[in-house]
């Protein structure tokens, strides 16, 4: 009777390691098209986290978003867990880095030469609220929310904290080999896995 019940502890005890192995391996999973943005894997295999709020969300100019939560600095609207990282009218450059220019494309905001001499000034609000297909300005804005819901939500739950969104922006803005399609791809992977709600 001994000898049944120490067979069936070693099997529940392999057993359950197997799950937990298979567990971390799942877990651990990156997609292939995402090893190639030079985005981190922990960043890429950390989907499961809490989503934060969109980008819509944060230049909602007709009411119930939260646009007036940032629009100063020390905003006395801010509610969020941690204290507020940036404001609308800061400098784009004060806290992140601007790209090379590429002259496929006029329309980046965030660019050391760009449509106006002022471009490198705009407003960080200004970014948040652009338009169009422009990749970087589309990469610039998920940034600006995954800013604001880190320091909205806290980290966890949300994915990373501040300063890791601030420095992905930088080091990709500083990475001369990054493409329209590398800005683009870190666009689609924020707004679709953690800027959704």
């Amino acid at each position: 009777m001994k000898l049944l019940r120490q067979h069936a502890d070693r099997r529940t005890l392999v057993k359950g390691a197997a799950i937990i192995t298979a567990g971390t391996i799942g877990s651990a999973y990156v997609k292939p098209q995402l090893t190639g943005l030079g985005i981190p894997a922990a960043l890429a295999a950390s989907a499961s986290t809490g989503t934060g709020k969109t980008q819509g969300y944060w230049v909602n100019l007709g009411g119930g978003g939260g646009y007036d939560k940032w629009s100063l600095q020390n905003d006395s609207n801010w509610n969020g867990v941690d204290p507020q990282p940036i404001y609308r009218g800061e400098t784009w450059g004060s806290v992140f880095n601007t790209v090379p220019s590429y002259t496929n494309t006029s329309n980046h905001i965030v660019t050391y030469t760009g449509p106006t001499s002022t471009s490198t000034n705009a407003t960080i609000g200004t970014v948040a609220g652009t338009t169009g297909s422009d990749p970087i300005n589309k990469a610039a804005r998920e940034i600006i929310t995954s800013v604001l819901n880190a320091a909205y939500m806290g980290s966890p739950p949300y994915a990373y904290p501040v300063s890791y969104w601030i420095n992905l922006w930088n080091s990709y803005a500083s990475d001369s080999s990054k493409t329209l399609s590398d800005y683009q791809s870190l666009f689609s992977l924020l707004s679709t896995t953690y800027n959704t709600q």
